[in-house]
């Protein structure tokens, strides 16, 4: 509605309405991006927005559009009579007010870091998928009355017996057994398993019993990568729910993994090809890779 009245005060024209529920700190927005592409084609020559948060809460996206707009010769206006690009003492005050939004955010989610680490302590799973094997009841990890937890277990056990990661996945896929994405129910799920989920089980703490959280968090609020913090910074809650593997081959599967880390290092890596992890066998789900030494 104010934007409405303010459109009507000033005699604009409507072009259209842009509107997101994901947060501003991240550019992956339909519809900031469906903004930015108007912006460029020069579809309008102002932008409205209640406040330069709603824009984005993100220096860097907040600049970006910035730039555009100016390129473009579209003015941009906030409600807050904050920024108004044609007015030169508010273009001044522009990057204070995107710095302090940012930071606004950075702090909300330190916060919430905060909160979880507490949840984490009390005993509390806050994952939003359990591990493979398991369910999530109450925030408890519970183990499965599936198949599941006898795959887990054969996984181990063939791992310590000399199997390689990519040996049991293709063991895995040619006895049709449902990969994790596909037991979570994910959209995209594979159909094969890959050496990397093998791996991903066989280094999870969760399988002994205790719950081990806090192991990765993201770089900061506008970058959502994730980094693996420090073994001290996690968060270890023993014998939390009950175990799938037993702490002894638990701890000679750590070892094995280990040992094949360190020969591993210093090994040259195969060159890499346009289809390179992108083609995958249709008979054993295995990423196709380059041979210089083969036509094919």
């Amino acid at each position: 509605a104010m934007i409405l009245d303010f459109i009507t005060e000033e005699n604009f024209d409507l072009h259209d309405f842009y509107t997101d529920v994901q947060t501003g700190t991240t550019d992956k927005r339909d519809g900031l991006k469906r903004l930015i592409d108007d912006a460029e084609n020069k579809a309008f020559d102002v932008i409205v927005a209640k406040e330069l948060s709603r824009l984005g809460r993100n220096v860097e996206l907040l600049y970006q559009l910035k730039r555009i707009a100016e390129t473009k010769g579209i003015r941009l206006i906030t409600l807050d009579n904050k920024v108004d690009t044609q007015d030169f003492t508010k273009q001044v005050m522009f990057g204070l007010y995107a710095w302090i939004y940012e930071n606004e955010s950075q702090r909300s989610s330190d916060r919430i870091k905060v909160v979880y680490r507490t949840k984490y302590k009390s005993g509390k799973f806050m994952g939003s998928i359990p591990p493979y094997g398991y369910s999530l009841q109450e925030g408890k990890l519970v183990i499965k009355t599936d198949y599941t937890v006898e795959v887990v277990r054969d996984i181990y056990n063939k791992y310590l017996q000399g199997w390689g990661h990519d040996k049991i996945a293709s063991y895995l896929t040619e006895k049709d057994i449902p990969t994790p994405s596909r037991v979570a129910g994910k959209n995209n799920a594979s159909l094969y398993w890959q050496g990397s989920s093998i791996k991903t089980i066989l280094q999870n703490p969760h399988y002994v019993g205790n719950l081990v959280q806090g192991r990765e968090t993201s770089l900061n609020v506008t970058n959502k990568a994730r980094k693996t913090n420090s073994p001290k910074d996690w968060v270890v809650v023993t014998d939390t729910h009950q175990p799938i593997i037993s702490k002894e081959i638990f701890e000679q599967a750590q070892s094995l993994l280990a040992i094949k880390a360190r020969r591993g290092r210093g090994k040259t890596k195969a060159p890499k090809h346009l289809f390179t992890n992108i083609t995958y066998c249709s008979d054993c789900g295995k990423a196709m890779w380059y041979r210089a030494n083969r036509k094919g």
